[in-house]
């Protein structure tokens, strides 16, 4: 009887060991694909930030080499938007919705100084806190992705 009591012991043991493990091996294979969809988001978002700062080079008059994408605006920054916002913790949520507020004050002191001046200064402030929020966003995103910072 004790030697039919220790099998079964072994045996119940062997399964919970196996379920447990299977267990433990899809948690870390989620999170894996977890941190595979925020490095993609963050990608996407670094092109978008790059063709951003082209976009403000090209408004002020100057260049920027910046641009691995042609021919987009930022208002096509809002396609991923949410989908950063969902993925990523609260301090790269805070880099980025910086970002997208430098971003729309951008864009109505664009307008109402074309409309009065005509071409934008590239000494304005917003610029300036325009640029501190692209490098802020893409420093944190990449330390959240665990990629080092350049």
């Amino acid at each position: 009887m004790i030697e039919v009591v220790a099998a079964a012991v072994g045996v119940i043991g062997a399964l919970a060991g196996t379920v447990l493990g299977v267990i433990i091996q899809r948690r870390h294979q989620r999170d894996a694909l977890i941190h595979d969809a925020r490095l993609a988001v963050y990608a996407d978002m670094f092109i978008h930030l790059a063709s951003t700062e082209r976009w403000v080079a090209r408004l002020v008059g100057e260049s920027s080499d910046h641009d691995p994408v042609r021919n987009l605006a930022p208002q096509d920054l809002g396609a991923i938007s949410g989908r950063v916002l969902l993925l990523c913790t609260p301090p790269t949520r805070q880099a980025w919705q910086e970002y997208l507020d430098a971003l729309h004050d951008l864009s109505w002191l664009v307008s109402d100084y074309t409309e009065d001046e005509g071409p934008v200064a590239s000494g304005i402030p917003t610029l300036v806190r325009l640029q501190a929020a692209i490098e802020d966003a893409y420093r944190r995103a990449r330390v959240e992705g665990g990629l080092k910072n350049e």
